[in-house]
């Protein structure tokens, strides 16, 4: 979900014309964050476990 988020800021950042180097905080620096938090997230989230969750809830109907 971050990862999403960190897209539509970036979108959000050109199209509203956002600076890059601005003094203060921009959409720019919101998805740099995301992103940040996106890869962060990761080194703790094992995917075979989340594939054994994803398969355990098909088989439960949801």
């Amino acid at each position: 979900m971050l990862f999403f988020w960190a897209v539509g800021a970036s979108f959000v950042a050109a199209a509203s014309g956002d600076r890059l180097f601005a003094p203060s905080l921009t959409r720019w620096d919101e998805a740099a964050s995301c992103a940040f938090g996106t890869m962060v997230s990761g080194w703790f989230i094992d995917p075979v476990e989340v594939q054994q969750a994803i398969e355990a809830a098909r088989h439960v109907g949801w």
